[in-house]
């Protein structure tokens, strides 16, 4: 187990909790939350960033997610890294490549996309929304909403030479 990164090393953090509320509503999904690749580990890293309730299984399950970090390819975030595109889980309970097993009983986490934000060619982090029901389908203009949210994200981001993330010019796309 990991500890998850107070911030990627300058991001706005509130530009991303701003992106994971506004992700939240557009779903109506009760949580989002981003992870950040740590290119010295090549692990996708979770970000003390979050849009969730107060509730005590809310902050259980951020509890746990905030401690575990992502092999590219593994669960659904890994396959929103590897293959650059947003990914689907329709029931969490059903996904055997999910690392938090033992959350998977958890009656209030069931569906969750993840969404990839490529800055520059590479993924650099995923947005990850969560539902507390089994959502056999997405709604595909939610989707596009969340693919544009990631992709709004990127053009405040470039990472430098030395793997540190720079904010992008004021007037890049934001």
């Amino acid at each position: 187990m990991t500890k998850q990164l107070d911030t990627p090393p300058l991001v706005d953090l509130t530009l991303l909790q701003r992106a994971l509320r506004t992700g939240c509503r557009v779903t109506g999904w009760p949580i989002g939350n981003a992870y950040f690749l740590d290119p010295a580990k090549e692990l996708l890293e979770p970000v003390n960033a979050w849009s969730l309730p107060e509730a005590p299984w809310a902050q259980t399950f951020r509890y746990a997610l905030s401690r575990t970090p992502i092999g590219k390819g593994q669960g659904i975030v890994g396959r929103a890294y590897i293959r650059r595109r947003p990914q689907w889980m329709p029931d969490a309970t059903c996904d055997r490549d999910w690392p938090l097993s033992g959350l998977r009983t958890s009656p209030r986490i069931r569906a969750a996309v993840a969404v990839p934000v490529a800055v520059d060619d590479r993924v650099e982090a995923v947005l990850v929304f969560w539902s507390s029901r089994v959502q056999q389908q997405i709604d595909k203009g939610a989707l596009a909403l969340l693919s544009r949210i990631a992709r709004r994200l990127a053009t405040r981001l470039r990472r430098t030479h030395d793997g540190t993330f720079l904010p992008s010019a004021p007037n890049a796309g934001g």
